[in-house]
């Protein structure tokens, strides 16, 4: 945000390999994203350290639906510090 632009962060395969998961772990303890995208698979494996990934795509396993949408959302609330220090680093002033 130095230069007044959006720094995002898109994890394209993290979980799919250990290369792509380390590689979006260490950028993350280093810069300040303005935002994280990315699938639930590639959310989870960034906040969990694991994942069923078995590629780019979601895995059918973390389909969100009617009977986890509640527990999805919990997991949203309280995934992992570093994507929560990003979130109040930027929006919490």
């Amino acid at each position: 945000m130095e230069l007044g632009r959006a720094l995002l962060l898109d994890p394209v395969g993290a979980g799919a390999s250990k290369l792509r998961t380390e590689t979006a772990a260490t950028l993350m303890e280093k810069l300040h994203f303005t935002a994280i995208r990315g699938n639930i698979s590639e959310i989870k494996a960034l906040c969990l350290g694991s994942t069923t990934t078995k590629g780019v795509d979601a895995d059918a396993a973390d389909a969100v639906t009617e009977a986890n949408l509640a527990d999805m959302i919990e997991f949203a609330k309280s995934c992992c510090p570093i994507m929560r220090e990003c979130y109040r680093h930027y929006w919490c002033h």
